[in-house]
């Protein structure tokens, strides 16, 4: 059984973190396409720590590799609410929303996202160029970034 870092009673100095190292495990088992065993690992370390980030964060992008995005969405919410300063969890929760087509909940997300200032300039024209014209993230930074090119000045 792991015990979450801030529960363990004695720290070793240099000694890995089971925490950190069932992650990593259970990462190169996603990557791997190894699903099952991924999501036991994430399962393992939500066990011992609910509210652990990047558990929810990893098992959102397996859960939405696997099973659709979905049902990945309540562990991409759990990861942000965990975290809320990381940008990623806030990327991700829009991306599998803007998938899902609920962009008024997309749009919603990163009003807020770009209040807390965790966005520049070029992220929130990223961030426009994907919720308008209902495209990935990824795509929505290339055409952005096209944008400001040809932008007059």
């Amino acid at each position: 059984m792991l015990e979450h870092r801030k529960s363990r009673t004695i720290e070793h100095a240099g000694a890995p973190d089971p925490f950190e190292r069932t992650l990593s495990k259970a990462v190169a088992h996603r990557v791997a396409g190894r699903f099952q065993k991924a999501r036991s690992n994430l399962q393992r370390l939500l066990d011992a720590a609910p509210q652990h980030a990047e558990a929810h964060h990893e098992l959102g992008l397996l859960t939405s590799k696997a099973d659709g995005p979905g049902p990945a969405v309540p562990h991409f919410v759990a990861a942000l609410r965990a975290e809320p300063e990381q940008p990623r969890h806030w990327l991700a929760l829009a991306q599998s929303l803007l998938v899902l087509n609920r962009v008024g909940e997309v749009r919603a997300l990163m009003e807020q996202f770009c209040s807390r200032g965790l966005v520049d300039d070029g992220g929130r024209a990223a961030l426009t160029v994907s919720i308008n014209g209902n495209v990935t993230l990824g795509e929505g930074v290339l055409f952005a970034a096209g944008s400001m090119l040809i932008r007059p000045h």
